[in-house]
């Protein structure tokens, strides 16, 4: 993360949270907006007319001042980037366009005893979705109990609950999961018991089924 007047690379300005102007290098928005100067140490200076700077040598550094206006306007999350939210549960990007995207959960506390996967996260002010539960996600949290399945989940990945020996409930809120890994479910016990949507019942038994869940329905 930057700070007011941290001195950065270039190379590392990705985003900037609060309310600071920064601008893709080289392109001009439109007039009267804030442009960074080509100088050793730049600042935002207000440029009037046709004036962008086209080339940034790769030592140019930025100087970040605190500004007016909107949170700032370039913002960038890399698919594959780890994103981690404050009750420590950590995601993926998977993708992100203009100020929303989607995340994918990869994992959460090892002493967990109940895990909601939401339908959304909040980062930097940016909303993702949570779209999907990752590979090993959840793999032999032995201290979970319960697990609540979000309403954007659309995938679960191979063994994301494997070895969960001691989960006794699971609620799954989405009505979109159209897949779900090897494995997933082996080692839930078969005390287990699970809450599916009404119009999906049938469908998510039968994907359950394959990945290797033997407890019960509710």
């Amino acid at each position: 993360r930057v700070s007011v007047k941290d001195d950065i690379t270039i190379d590392k300005v990705k985003r900037v949270s609060g309310p600071y102007k920064v601008y893709r290098i080289g392109i001009k928005s439109s007039s009267n907006e804030y442009f960074l100067e080509a100088t050793a140490k730049a600042t935002w200076t207000n440029i009037y007319g046709d004036m962008a700077v086209n080339y940034w040598p790769e030592t140019t550094t930025l100087r970040i001042e605190q500004g007016e206006g909107e949170p700032a306007a370039y913002q960038e999350f890399d698919k594959g980037e780890e994103l981690t939210t404050s009750n420590g549960y950590t995601y993926k990007v998977t993708k992100f366009s203009g100020s929303t995207g989607e995340v994918s959960l990869t994992s959460v506390g090892a002493t967990a005893k109940k895990v909601t996967v939401p339908a959304t996260i909040k980062v930097d002010g940016y909303t993702f979705k949570v779209t999907s539960i990752a590979a090993n996600a959840l793999k032999k949290k032995t201290s979970l109990t319960t697990l609540v399945i979000g309403t954007n989940v659309s995938s679960i990945g191979a063994n994301a609950f494997f070895g969960d020996k001691k989960l006794k409930t699971i609620t799954v809120n989405s009505t979109k999961i159209k897949s779900i890994g090897a494995k997933a479910f082996k080692g839930v016990p078969k005390t287990a018991k699970a809450k599916l949507p009404k119009a999906k019942k049938k469908a998510y038994k039968k994907l359950m089924k394959k990945a290797k869940y033997v407890g019960k329905y509710k």
